[in-house]
Formats: structure tokens, C-alpha cells, sequence
């Protein structure tokens, strides 16, 4: 019985390793690809953990409200390094390129 808690718990901890991000590049009305050289932290000018709409209209200048929504995928009102790793570029390992 204990081996089999141990390889279902080794199981779950390898389990992060194959998991892929399955958020889908939100529809907005600029170039992502603006994003692809630039990491999260870059971004994050205060180091608060999330992008604010005046920290992205730094890189967007014409970002609307419409597509800072549409960015956060979660409604708190900032992006996440998760919701900013959807603009990222994917290489063929299927890691981000930053």
C-alpha cells in the first residue's frame, strides 16, 4: 500500500512538467508580437507581481480598455505572468522563449 502512495504521489509531482499552457491567445486589436523579446518582469516596471494597464500602454500605446480586458483572463484587473505567458512565443519544446 505505501508503494503505491509513493509512485501516485512522484506521479503528481511529475505531472507539472508535461502540462502545457492551454490558454489560447486572446482576440485584440494590436500586434502580440511585441511581446515576444520582452519578459514579464520588464513589463512589471513596480515588481508588484501583475501588469497594469499604464505599465502595458507603455508598450501598447494605443491599447484600449477592451483589450486590457480581454488580456486578463481573470478579471482582477492586472495581468498575470500566467495570462503574459500567452503572448509569449511557444518554441517546438513547447516552452515560452522567455
Amino acid at each position: 500500500m505505501r508503494k503505491i502512495a509513493i509512485a501516485l504521489a512522484l506521479a503528481g509531482l511529475s505531472a507539472p512538467a508535461f502540462a502545457q499552457n492551454t490558454m489560447t491567445t486572446p482576440d485584440v486589436s494590436f500586434d502580440t508580437s511585441v511581446f515576444a523579446s520582452i519578459d514579464f518582469a520588464t513589463v512589471d516596471t513596480d515588481a508588484s507581481g501583475g501588469i497594469s494597464f499604464d505599465e502595458m500602454s507603455k508598450l501598447v500605446p494605443d491599447l484600449t480598455e477592451a483589450d486590457f480586458t480581454a488580456l486578463d483572463a481573470d478579471g482582477n484587473g492586472e495581468i498575470s505572468a500566467e495570462e503574459y505567458a500567452v503572448l509569449q512565443p511557444v518554441d517546438a519544446s513547447g516552452s515560452s522563449a522567455n
